[in-house]
């Protein structure tokens, strides 16, 4: 899912004018045909969260705004919401939008543009640790609803072939015994 909104969104774009941050195994296997398009790489994550490598794809995506090479960046990644669902979603991650704050004359200590120095790299790298956590959480739910089915399946099929093989015996039995029977009667005469 996520590959095929990856698609959607670039195919709304020139497909030279997109760079890529490829994330994971089957991300790298669909897009490494796209090699001028990719800035980097991160494979073998083994579904695990890692912090250094959230503060290296933050860095990594900071330095690409902040350098100039893109002029925005977006996230797709997959959207928990809990056991059962989750969402393949398309996020913008810089540049931020400031039209929806309110001009509000606020008395700020020591002065705005360094709180911003300070509070704006603090809240990429949330965002960035809550988007991964949020796809290998989902990747671990439907990891393990895939599990709990084909459990239920397998224990399905196993009450199936013991009923099937209960069956077989028991019809062997009563065959026997007939046959027994049946040589018992001839014996009489």
């Amino acid at each position: 899912n996520i590959i095929r909104l990856a698609e959607e969104f670039i195919s709304r774009y020139e497909r030279n004018k997109v760079k890529l941050v490829v994330i994971g195994k089957k991300g790298y296997a669909y897009f490494k045909n796209y090699k001028e398009g990719i800035l980097h790489t991160y494979v073998g994550l083994n579904g695990k969260y890692s912090d250094k490598v959230s503060q290296e794809i933050c860095k990594a995506l900071c330095q690409a705004f902040l350098s100039g090479d893109v002029d925005e960046v977006y996230i797709a990644y997959t959207r928990f919401k809990n056991a059962l669902t989750n969402k393949a979603v398309v996020e913008k991650f810089l540049n931020i939008d400031s039209k929806d704050a309110q001009e509000i004359d606020y008395i700020l200590e020591p002065n705005a543009a360094r709180i911003l120095e300070e509070l704006i790299p603090e809240y990429l790298l949330a965002r960035a640790r809550l988007m991964l956590l949020e796809a290998f959480t989902s990747e671990h739910a439907c990891r393990l609803m895939a599990m709990k089915t084909a459990t239920e399946n397998a224990k399905e099929l196993l009450d199936s072939l013991v009923l099937l093989r209960n069956k077989v015996r028991q019809a062997n039995i009563t065959r026997e015994i007939i046959e027994i029977v049946s040589a018992a009667e001839a014996l009489k005469g």
